[in-house]
């Protein structure tokens, strides 16, 4: 079964997306070597050149030196990249499992975060609980805090916007 959007507000599906989430970050990268970064500056300046609408591509150039492309204090692991719910499944037995892996890549983990929030308007009452569950699966650092994801969601956001001007 496809997941919804209102299945998000589920606190049984927002668990399974935090261990779905951990169980990928722990995956090690392919052949064991980190070749395969997301290098969102760069796709950033990419889809800005593809920008045919030039008062649309000047405004957004405005806001690319304020957006923190920097991966903070976690360290990269691999990430789906692209985990909406249109990605997700549930198995008969109820697992969850991530489909359309053509975006994964090695990346800060708070970015796959990030994108489930922003991408699918995940409820902002039930984001603390997704936060919580994942730290703790995933066992992040306690200087990582909630500064560092809201960077990733502005981030997150703002490659959206881009994406959403280039098509």
């Amino acid at each position: 079964k496809l997941l919804t959007i209102s299945d998000l507000s589920s606190i049984d599906v927002i668990r399974s997306i935090a261990e779905t989430l951990s169980k990928i970050h722990k995956l090690p990268p392919p052949d064991g070597e980190v070749k395969n970064e997301l290098d969102l500056l760069a796709r950033a300046k990419s889809y800005l050149s593809l920008i045919d609408n030039k008062p649309l591509r000047e405004k957004a150039l405005k806001f690319l030196p304020y957006i923190n492309f920097d991966e903070g204090l976690i360290d990269k692991t691999l990430c789906h990249n692209d985990l909406l719910v249109a990605n997700l499944i549930y198995s008969n037995d109820r697992a969850l499992y991530a489909l359309d892996w053509e975006y994964a890549a090695v990346r800060n983990p708070l970015f796959d975060l990030a994108v489930i929030i922003e991408g699918q308007n995940f409820p902002e009452a039930h984001i603390d609980f997704l936060v919580s569950e994942y730290s703790a699966l995933a066992k992040l650092r306690a200087n990582v805090t909630l500064k560092d994801l809201m960077q990733q969601r502005q981030l997150c956001l703002y490659i959206d916007a881009l994406w959403v001007a280039v098509k």
